[in-house]
């Protein structure tokens, strides 16, 4: 058995073998001294008081295959350079950036970048690679959610600008939904046009500045609804005209 100290050992310069051993103190074996007894371990073995190992056990959950560079989680033999597997959600990314960005996706190229999240508003977002959202679902299931509102009154409301973007307008009621699609025709300042479907007509309608038009729930009690073009800016307004049910507007755009 070799006297020198650890540090004048030849240094084992490349990753150990399986089998190689090292020198460790189990202090719940007092055998040799009350503070413990040298023994030896294998350098696998460490790895395991980790959580490396096997990969689909609970005791080791994590399997790292040097031989093909691939990391696993739940997996004992990760096809995939990150492969993660289990119950319920296997997988969760929780980040305090304010933005709601929590993953990116990077080609070749570090500009050619995508994002995923979720904000306290939308329930999934995706992002392009100035963080700019391309495409969100809002918190009431909605698809590029731009405008989501109630009331319980006969005002007229300005919901939202819907210049040069087409999607839905969604009137909801205890009676139903009422579900309006518009199109953009283009325009810019002041002049604006779109097309809107009366639902309950089957009638197309043309829409620009002030242009008007109404919508009947024919649930029980429904309500009688006036959608207005009446913003410079494109905005359009909702006023329940007849019937006594509150009523939420969301508004969806940018369907292409």
């Amino acid at each position: 058995m070799s006297t020198k100290k650890i540090t004048g050992l030849t240094e084992l310069s490349t990753a150990p073998a399986v089998g190689d051993l090292l020198p460790i103190v189990d202090i719940s074996d007092t055998t040799d001294a009350s503070s413990g007894t040298t023994k030896s371990i294998k350098s696998a073995t460490i790895h395991k008081a980790a959580g490396i190992g096997a990969g689909n056990t609970t005791a080791e959950p994590v399997k790292i295959d040097t031989s093909n560079g691939r990391l696993g989680v739940g997996v004992a033999a990760p096809s995939s350079v990150c492969e993660i597997a289990g119950t319920g959600v296997p997988f969760e990314v929780t980040s305090t950036n304010s933005n709601g960005l929590k993953m990116a996706f990077t080609d070749s190229v570090s500009s050619t970048r995508g994002y995923v999240g979720a904000t306290s508003t939308h329930k999934f977002v995706a992002a392009d690679q100035d963080g700019a959202y391309v495409f969100t679902i809002g918190s009431n299931s909605a698809i590029n959610q731009q405008a989501y509102a109630s009331y319980n009154d006969n005002d007229a409301h300005d919901i939202c600008s819907i210049a040069n973007r087409s999607g839905i307008i969604r009137i909801h009621e205890t009676a139903g939904s009422i579900h309006t699609p518009y199109w953009s025709c283009g325009g810019a300042g002041v002049a604006y046009k779109w097309a809107m479907l009366e639902v309950d007509a089957i009638t197309l309608r043309t829409m620009v500045h002030t242009s008007t038009f109404s919508v009947t729930n024919p649930g029980t009690s429904g309500n009688t609804y006036e959608i207005k073009t009446n913003g410079g800016d494109g905005t359009f307004s909702v006023e329940r005209t007849s019937g006594a049910l509150a009523y939420t507007v969301s508004v969806s755009s940018n369907w292409y």
